[in-house]
């Protein structure tokens, strides 16, 4: 008499093969899974990103001898138009650099891309002129000098919508005397302190 089973061979490996797969995708998901969450509490720990610079904290801006350099800090939409912030803003020169003259620009731009000069109360080496503010000196190799000390924020309704985060731009323009033409017309009273 001739054995009968339930399942045939070829039926049993059919069953196992697909259990197998089904086994193998499942494993695989679970340590893809493993691995992201790993990754992710690493980089929780151990990479921090860079924050936004936001208003009121120190800001430190290195620049060298020749060139433009930009830097920002953000706000809340949600601050008061006018605001006066404690906003101190320092120009750290490169130790190699000869001494060099400096001009500040700072600006918002609004949700169409428009500009608008934002503010600053700085100290008296600091002369206003065609949309900058320029030292009134040069700066040395290595030095430090503090451009601002508070923001006052522009007062138009378009730089205050609650949901909105804005960013004002800081842009250092360095030259040397000999390359200053390139800047255009300067202030008259700018070059008081150089000699």
């Amino acid at each position: 008499m001739a054995k009968v089973e339930a399942f045939p061979k070829k039926e049993k490996q059919k069953l196992f093969n697909g259990w197998l797969v089904f086994i193998i995708v499942i494993l695989s998901f679970l340590l893809l899974l493993l691995l992201f969450l790993s990754l992710r509490g690493y980089f929780e720990r151990e990479v921090k990103l860079k924050p936004l610079n936001e208003l009121g904290n120190d800001l430190k801006i290195n620049v060298s001898s020749q060139g433009s350099f930009v830097n920002t800090i953000s706000y809340k939409g949600s601050r008061l138009p006018g605001d006066e912030v404690f906003q101190k803003v320092t120009l750290v020169l490169d130790e190699t650099a000869p001494d060099t003259l400096v001009r500040v620009r700072v600006f918002l731009t609004d949700l169409n891309g428009s500009l608008t000069d934002v503010t600053i109360a700085t100290n008296e080496l600091w002369v206003i002129g065609d949309g900058y503010y320029y030292f009134n000196n040069y700066m040395t190799s290595g030095s430090n000098q503090i451009f601002s000390q508070k923001i006052i924020l522009p007062t138009e309704e378009k730089y205050f919508k609650a949901d909105y985060i804005y960013t004002i731009t800081f842009l250092v323009e360095t030259s040397s005397l000999e390359n200053v033409s390139l800047w255009g017309e300067t202030p008259e009273d700018w070059f008081l302190n150089i000699s």
